[in-house]
């Protein structure tokens, strides 16, 4: 009789809890649908963007907002406006997994999808134009308290899908040129890729890039990056970066020295570049193109490995190798004065260079060194060995090389001259022979 007793008890302690989690899963699932409801979505996004709005005194506008199971927030139609009544965004959706929380150190995200977006980051007068919301999260303890903690925000995952990114570098006043990407004024369009390990602590942002893709406006086109990047007005960082592009295939490492946002304006001049790439990458001159305008038509295609360090404006490179068919070019030199090619001084200590006048005369040098051919009676010396110094101006310059062919050396001598921007270059060179040239 007290086992059966027992059972009955348990029998309907089971059919109480029964009774109790499908009541519980039937709220939810009631709790659920109202929020999803169009109705619900529509006030509790009016009042989301109302309490934002405030809070920044920025417009913010919301069209609807989804709430589902596992913390899953939805947002639609979404726009950012900076209290200066700039855009900031506009989104078409944009969905956050909540995975950890904590208002006072900050915000854990397992998963986040962008889609339809357009985003412009802004610096100005030294500031950025997001700055208003980094401000708001920031702590109020003194700067000087060794126990803060800065507000962190991670994303285990990012999905972007069909975003677009401008960026403007508004205190640099320089013009948007017909050809080349602008510096100060870049535009990527139809973003598609894959960030993992997202941590945004105060104004720095480190992610691993898996997957991304891109076209700037300039006609640029991205099609795959990876890489671990840190990214803050004191810097980039660049590891295990992998590019491709419809011209090239580069695998590198890059880093950038800046002082704050403002010299990000001023990137040919004012930020410090370390580039090891590693050799055997295989560049698209043309790629180079849309960031130097002056080498527009270098459509040649090589294997390149180099090492280079300084400003766009002052680039020293300790190491260059490359080979393009059959001509094989190591060296060393600096570059000082870009962008302004009639400007630049150029110092150059070509260490090794193998090819034959065919070759040469294969390589497309672009519109500035169109005219730069071997004369035909230099096709006979077949294969060509050369070591040469270059030092001065396109227009101004001493050069020398020693060259070694099939039939002889030749020790050359070679120098330019242009007093007057409007006179003429002449052009001097020196020959010294053992050997007679072929008839």
């Amino acid at each position: 009789m007290k086992n059966n007793k027992t059972k009955r008890i348990a029998i309907c302690t089971l059919k109480v809890l029964g009774k109790t989690l499908l009541a519980i899963f039937i709220f939810l699932y009631l709790f659920i649908a109202i929020l999803n409801s169009t109705i619900v979505q529509s006030f509790l996004a009016a009042k989301v963007s109302d309490y934002f709005s405030k809070e920044w005194n920025a417009k913010v506008s919301i069209g609807s907002l989804e709430i589902r199971p596992l913390l899953t927030v939805g947002l639609k139609d979404v726009y950012l406006e900076s209290p200066q009544k700039d855009t900031i965004a506009t989104i078409g959706y944009l969905e956050a997994s909540l995975k950890n929380f904590e208002f006072i150190k900050g915000l854990e995200f397992s998963n986040v999808r962008l889609d339809n977006a357009n985003y412009t980051l802004a610096i100005e007068n030294n500031k950025l134009n997001l700055s208003f919301i980094i401000d708001y999260f920031k702590s109020n303890k003194p700067k000087d308290d060794k126990d803060k903690e800065p507000y962190v925000i991670r994303v285990d995952r990012c999905s972007l899908n069909n975003v677009n990114f401008r960026l403007d570098l508004n205190d640099n006043p320089t013009p948007i040129p017909e050809f080349g990407v602008a510096i100060n004024h870049m535009q990527y369009n139809q973003i598609n890729g894959v960030l993992d390990d997202i941590v945004v602590i105060n104004d720095s942002i480190n992610v691993n890039i898996k997957r991304f893709s891109t076209k700037e406006r300039s006609g640029l086109t991205l099609k795959n990056l990876k890489g671990k990047f840190i990214v803050s007005p004191r810097g980039i960082t660049c590891k295990s970066m992998h590019i491709q592009t419809e011209e090239s295939d580069l695998k590198l490492y890059a880093s950038i020295k800046t002082d704050s946002w403002k010299t990000y304006s001023y990137f040919i001049d004012s930020a410090d570049c370390f580039l090891f790439l590693q050799r055997g990458s295989k560049a698209g001159m043309k790629d180079a193109t849309y960031w130097a305008p002056m080498l527009k038509g270098l459509d040649q295609k090589c294997e390149v490995g180099a090492i280079i360090k300084g400003t766009v404006a002052d680039a020293k490179c300790s190491f260059i190798e490359l080979k393009t068919g059959n001509t094989y070019i190591r060296g060393k030199g600096s570059v000082k004065g870009l962008p302004n090619i009639d400007k630049t001084f150029f110092d150059v200590e070509l260490a090794e260079l193998k090819s034959s006048s065919k070759d040469f005369n294969k390589i497309e040098f672009g519109q500035m060194l169109s005219n730069v051919k071997l004369p035909e009676l230099l096709h006979s010396l077949g294969e060509i060995s050369m070591s040469a110094d270059f030092k001065g101006f396109l227009h101004n310059f001493d050069a020398q090389a020693k060259i070694s062919t099939e039939v002889g050396d030749i020790d050359l001598i070679g120098a330019s001259n242009r007093e007057n921007p409007k006179d003429n270059i002449t052009y001097q060179a020196k020959i010294n022979s053992k050997q007679q040239p072929p008839a």
